[in-house]
C-alpha cells in the first residue's frame, strides 16, 4: 500500500499517491493455527533441556556430531484427514454446507507430532511446567480454514508497523473443527498404544475437567497459535473481480512491470504446508516472464538462447534453494 497500489480510501487517508487502486490489497487473510493438549510421557522429549546436565550433554552431541534432541524440530509426524463422520454428525447444516465448498479432497484437519508441552502457548521456549516430568502433545490445525482477517498501514511510512487483524475462529465452522479436532485428539492419546507412553492418567493440560463444547471451544481460543502460513492478502483472481489484485502470472492490475511472487496471492491457502507451492508459484511465474522479449530488444535465435540460458540458471537456483530449506543449512 505505501507504493501506491492499495483501497483508494486508505492510499488518501496517509496520503499516498494512488498508482493502482485495487481493494483487495490486504483483504482475504487466511492462516493455519493449532492447538492441542498435552500429557505427561516416558520418554526424553524437550522438556528434559530444563536440565542442565542434559542440556549441556545434548549440546555438545550436536556441535560435535550434530545428533541429540537438538536436531530435532520437534515435529517428526504430520497427517491430515477430513473430520471423521463420527465426529462430522455433531456439525450443523451450515457447518457442513460451509465445508462443502472445498474440493471432495481437501482436508479440515492436520495433526504435528510434538514433543513438548503446548499449553497456552505463550512462550514455547520457557512454557514448560518445568517439574521433572517430560510432556508431549499432538497438536490440530485448521487446514480449512473460512476465517478472514486483514491487514491496513497505519502511516505511509515504511518503518510503521501495519496493523494486522487475523480474525482466528470468527467463522462458527472453522470453531466446530476446532472442537472435532481436540476431541479426536484425546481418543489418540487413550488408545492403548499412547496411554503405554503416558505416565499417569492425567491429561496435562487443559485437563479433563474440560468436557463441554464450549469449554473446549473457549481452550482454544485461549491457546491456539499460528504455524506463520499467512497469506492471500493479494489474491489472484479475473481482471474483472475486484478484490483480485493480481492475474495468473502475479503481474498486479493496473501496473506494469511489477509482480508478487509469494504466498499472498493465493487465492486459498492450500490445506498443506505452502512452501512447496510457493516454489511452484515462482517458477510458473518466471516461465510467463519468458513469453515476452527482454527490454533490450532480443530477438530471434539470440532470444532464445537468452530464454535457455536463464532458464537453466533459475531451474538450478531454484533447485539449489530447496535443497538448502530442506537440510537446514542455509
Amino acid at each position: 500500500m505505501v507504493s501506491g497500489v492499495g483501497p483508494a480510501p486508505t492510499l488518501r487517508q496517509h496520503n499516498i499517491p494512488i498508482i493502482a487502486d485495487r481493494s483487495g490489497v490486504g483483504q482475504n487473510m487466511q492462516d493455519h493455527i493449532y492447538f492441542g493438549p498435552s500429557y505427561r510421557v516416558n520418554a526424553p522429549t524437550f522438556s528434559a533441556f530444563s536440565n542442565p546436565t542434559f542440556a549441556a550433554q545434548a549440546a555438545q552431541d550436536f556441535n560435535e556430531n550434530a545428533s541429540g534432541l537438538y536436531t530435532n524440530p520437534t515435529t517428526d509426524v504430520l497427517a491430515w484427514e477430513k473430520v471423521p463422520d463420527s465426529f462430522r454428525s455433531a456439525f450443523s447444516p451450515q457447518t457442513l454446507a460451509a465445508l462443502a465448498t472445498f474440493p471432495p479432497d481437501w482436508p479440515e484437519l492436520e495433526y504435528l507430532s510434538l514433543g513438548a508441552y503446548l499449553g497456552y502457548q505463550q512462550n514455547l521456549a520457557t512454557g514448560d511446567p518445568n517439574d521433572g516430568y517430560n510432556y508431549a502433545s499432538l497438536a490440530a490445525s485448521i487446514v480449512a480454514p473460512l476465517s478472514r482477517g486483514n491487514l491496513t498501514v497505519a502511516s505511509a511510512d515504511t518503518a510503521t508497523p501495519p496493523l494486522i487483524n487475523p480474525n482466528w475462529l470468527t467463522h462458527p465452522a472453522d470453531l466446530a473443527v476446532a472442537v472435532a479436532g481436540f476431541k479426536r485428539i484425546r481418543k489418540f492419546w487413550d488408545t492403548d498404544s499412547m496411554r503405554r507412553f503416558r505416565v499417569g492418567e492425567e491429561e496435562s493440560f487443559p485437563g479433563l475437567a474440560i468436557q463441554t463444547d464450549a469449554q473446549i471451544e473457549e481452550i482454544v481460543k485461549r491457546s491456539s497459535n499460528t504455524i506463520y502460513h499467512a497469506a492471500c492478502t493479494c489474491k489472484m483472481g479475473r481482471a474483472n473481480d475486484t478484490m483480485a489484485v493480481v492475474d495468473v502470472g502475479g503481474r498486479v492490475f493496473g501496473t506494469r512491470g511489477l509482480r508478487v511472487v509469494d504466498a499472498s496471492v493465493f487465492p486459498l491457502l492450500p490445506p498443506g504446508h505452502p512452501q512447496a507451492t510457493v516454489y511452484g508459484f515462482l517458477f510458473f511465474s518466471f516461465l510467463s516472464c519468458l513469453s515476452f522479449p527482454p527490454p533490450w530488444g532480443v530477438s530471434g535465435a539470440g532470444f532464445d538462447m537468452w530464454k535457455a540460458e536463464w532458464l537453466t540458471f533459475w531451474t538450478d537456483a531454484l533447485a539449489e534453494k530447496i535443497a538448502c530449506d530442506v537440510s537446514g543449512s542455509c
